[in-house]
């Protein structure tokens, strides 16, 4: 019983580490950089980075590459060639 305790907390302990990187680097890095970067370069000031604005921003970045990343690729297979 006692082993299986000490397992079990390890387990719990490496899981909840594991996904405080992951969402450290998401939320922070990827979604939060880009919003708050582009915040930044349009109004000139610095805004806050945990505000919810710079998240927005940066979801509607990465909406926006995803959107223009599948219609380059369209785009490309259509001038192709019949494969």
């Amino acid at each position: 019983m006692p082993l299986e305790a000490i397992g079990e907390g390890i387990i719990r302990g490496t899981i909840r580490f594991f996904t405080y990187l992951f969402i450290d680097i998401v939320l922070d890095i990827l979604i939060r950089g880009p919003g708050y970067l582009i915040m930044k370069w349009v109004f000139r000031t610095y805004p806050d980075p945990d505000s919810f604005r710079v998240l927005i921003v940066g979801m509607l970045f990465w909406i926006l590459i995803g959107i223009g990343g599948y219609s380059l690729n369209y785009h490309l297979s259509m001038v192709g060639g019949s494969t």
